[in-house]
């Protein structure tokens, strides 16, 4: 009883969380709509917390409004070409492969004081007399697979498991306060439609992980936020994008952000990772959920138009490169891996001056995918202490990447590990 009790507060959750939705409730089978309806109004533990989840729900929603009017304001400041760092890591994967926290906080800790160990870009655009040191990000962004499988379990506001007292919360808290963190889902912290054992994904099982992944890349982009409050001379103009229903085991929770003049745009996995619903097969492990086309790549297009309109770089984050195996580019609704790459390319060519970052490979590697000219640069394994570094301004974009070993506090070319990759028209 307490088991069943557990997988129906989940599916509760988001029940109660439909705000912002891109996909609609006629989109849902009917039969599937009745069959949740009287399961969990039949239930006792459905309406004990119903009053509670509704009341943190309404509390995120109303904070993320306050943040973001905050921050509408501060789109008024004039701002200035001024140069800055930011890093990308990818695969911190916590508690996988042996990757421990002291391990994981000790790179942290060397970014955070990247400024003592002299570093330099290897090469880059830079003015004459130009410092070439690398300095302190001001913002690092997370290419996915956060945790290990699954890692995360479904709980209330407030119960000691909350998701604010984890073990990755805890990690990534240990960033300075002035720098800005950014993260986004893998695989690893993605439930598929299979995952190794052989069951079918979109299970309740997946969908405890798909909530925990989804509330925290939801919190810390809520906590970047409310950390801009106090900046100057810098322009925010955050966009969001969300899938929230009940039963759905995909609750996408894309993002987008103007800094210093460029748009940074996280994507997740990719572009056109599918919504999942689960099924009465799926909530069983008889069979397969439900799955449907998620609606990203028209915020995506808008997205793309509105830095073209205002001459403003283009950096996609995502966790999947554009040369990484192809079963990994699947949508499950049939399309092909190629079909899937040409249909974000095409859109992500209409940026200005487009350019990825990305994870996943656990291996450096510059790739620059044509015909489209698009440069992908492809993080090494942040657990073994791997990293990108960049530098940029408004006018110039970015002029200097560089792949930083921050074991052995090595600077590399990225144009050492350069490679194309063609997708076909």
């Amino acid at each position: 009883m307490k088991t069943t009790t557990y997988y129906l507060l989940a599916i509760l959750f988001f029940a109660v969380s439909c705000t912002n939705d891109k996909i609609i409730e006629s989109d849902l089978p009917a039969d599937q709509q009745q069959a949740f309806k009287e399961v969990l109004e039949s239930n006792e533990a459905y309406n004990a917390v119903k009053e509670k989840l509704e009341a943190y729900n309404a509390l995120e929603a109303q904070e993320l409004e306050e943040t973001e009017m905050l921050q509408t304001s501060a789109n008024t400041q004039t701002e200035e070409d001024e140069s800055f760092v930011f890093f990308v890591i990818g695969d911190s994967e916590l508690n996988m492969r042996g990757n421990t926290y002291p391990q994981l906080l000790n790179w942290i800790e060397r970014i955070n004081n990247i400024e003592s160990y002299d570093l330099e870009f290897h090469d880059g655009n830079f003015e004459e007399n130009e410092d070439k040191k690398i300095t302190k990000p001001e913002i690092v962004l997370l290419a996915g697979d956060i945790v290990k499988d699954r890692a995360f379990g479904f709980s209330l506001p407030g119960d000691e498991n909350d998701v604010a007292k984890r073990e990755i919360n805890r990690l990534f808290n240990q960033f300075d306060e002035d720098i800005l963190f950014f993260p986004g889902n893998g695989n690893h912290d993605w439930d598929p439609y299979q995952w190794g054992d052989g069951a079918y994904g979109h299970n309740l099982g997946g969908l405890f992980s798909n909530l925990g992944t989804a509330q925290f890349v939801r919190s810390r982009y809520n906590k970047a936020l409310r950390s801009t409050e106090e900046e100057s001379g810098t322009s925010f103009n955050f966009d969001r994008n969300t899938t929230w229903l009940p039963a759905i085991s995909s609750a996408e929770f894309n993002y987008s952000f103007v800094y210093k003049g460029l748009r940074f745009t996280q994507l997740n996995q990719f572009l056109q990772q599918p919504v999942a619903m689960l099924s009465l097969e799926s909530l069983t492990n008889t069979g397969p959920a439900l799955y449907y086309p998620n609606r990203t790549s028209e915020w995506f297009q808008e997205l793309c138009t509105s830095s073209a309109e205002n001459n403003q770089q283009h950096v996609v984050v995502q966790h999947y490169p554009i040369n990484t195996g192809s079963s990994w580019w699947n949508d499950y609704l049939g399309s092909t891996p190629n079909e899937l790459r040409k249909e974000f390319l095409d859109i992500f060519a209409q940026s200005h001056d487009p350019v990825m970052f990305t994870g996943h490979n656990h291996s450096y590697r510059t790739t620059t995918v044509q015909p489209y000219n698009i440069v992908d640069y492809t993080s090494g394994y942040f657990a073994n202490g791997f990293i990108m570094v960049a530098k940029a301004s408004a006018a110039k974009g970015i002029y200097a990447v560089s792949f930083v070993d921050l074991n052995n506090l090595t600077v590399m070319d990225p144009e050492s590990y350069s490679s194309t990759f063609v997708v076909p028209q």
